[in-house]
C-alpha cells in the first residue's frame, strides 16, 4: 500500500499542489490536489513510476485491473467543466478533531477558487462527507466499490472572492 501511496504522492509532488501540516516537527495531515491543467504525458511524469504498474506489483495484475476498471467508473461523475481534484485528505489519528483536514481542503478550495473552477473529490468514508459537505461539496452520484464499500463522489462549485 506504500507503493502505491508514494507513486500518487510522487505524482502531485512533481506537478499538483501537495500541502502539509506539521505538528511537533512530524507530519501531521497531507492534502494532494490534482490541477486541471497538467496533461497525462507530462514530461516529468515520464520519469516517475506508473501508478498501474506499480498497483499492479503490490496486488497482482487481476486485481489492479479491477481496481481501475472499478475507479474508471467515477469519470461519468466527474465535472464537465474544468476542475481540480482533491485526490487525499488524510490526518494522522492522533491528529484528528483538531481542524487540520479543514485547514487543509480550505487552502485547496481557496486557489480553486480563484481560478474560478470546481473541485471535485471521491470518497469511500462516509464520515468524511460530512466535512466534504461543510466545505461546500455536494453527493453527484455513487459507484459501488465492492459487497462492503461504496464510492461516493462530490463537487464544489467556485465561489466568489470575498
Amino acid at each position: 500500500m506504500r507503493a502505491w501511496f508514494g507513486a500518487l504522492v510522487d505524482r502531485y509532488v512533481a506537478v499538483g499542489q501537495v500541502e502539509v501540516v506539521e505538528v511537533d516537527g512530524s507530519v501531521a495531515a497531507v492534502a494532494a490536489w490534482r490541477p486541471p491543467d497538467v496533461p497525462d504525458d507530462h514530461p516529468v511524469l515520464a520519469t516517475l513510476p506508473s501508478v498501474p504498474g506499480v498497483v499492479s506489483a503490490v496486488v497482482g495484475p487481476e486485481r489492479a485491473a479491477h481496481v481501475f476498471a472499478t475507479l474508471g467508473r467515477t469519470s461519468a461523475l466527474a465535472p464537465a467543466e474544468t476542475a481540480t481534484y482533491l485526490h487525499l485528505l488524510a490526518v494522522r489519528p492522533d491528529q484528528q478533531g483538531r481542524g487540520l483536514g479543514t485547514l487543509l481542503a480550505t487552502r485547496g478550495l481557496a486557489a480553486s477558487d480563484r481560478r474560478g473552477i470546481t473541485a471535485w473529490l471521491c470518497t469511500a468514508e462516509q464520515r468524511n462527507v460530512v466535512l466534504y459537505e461543510r466545505l461546500g461539496f455536494v453527493g453527484v452520484g455513487d459507484v459501488l466499490l465492492d459487497d462492503a464499500a461504496t464510492l461516493r463522489v462530490m463537487h464544489r462549485a467556485p465561489r466568489a472572492a470575498g
